[in-house]
């Protein structure tokens, strides 16, 4: 795996007493997201050790302000430019 990707999964990683805001660990998502190109559910549940409600939950925002397409074979989504771009106004290691 990339080092790159392996750091944002390490630094998105919930941990005991986790106390970010759901919009902190949004961004997390969404930035995840755009460095592997696409996500699926399960995806978000594996890296993030997150259950199905919350995950999915993730995804749908994320399609309802326009940053994935529609499944795909298999479910996964592709990132649009407005992921790109939503992540490049943050810059880097800014959570909004």
């Amino acid at each position: 795996m990339d080092a790159a990707i392996a750091n944002l999964l390490e630094q998105a990683a919930p941990i005991d007493g986790d106390e970010r805001s759901g919009d902190e660990l949004y961004v997390s998502v969404v930035r995840i997201t755009v460095e592997l190109g696409g996500v699926s559910i399960p995806a978000i549940q594996r890296r993030l050790h997150l259950d199905f409600d919350r995950a999915s939950g993730f995804v749908e925002r994320m399609a309802e302000e326009g940053l994935l397409t529609e499944p795909g074979p298999g479910g996964k989504r592709k990132v649009t430019p407005a992921a790109e771009s939503f992540v490049e106004r943050l810059g880097p290691g800014q959570a909004g």
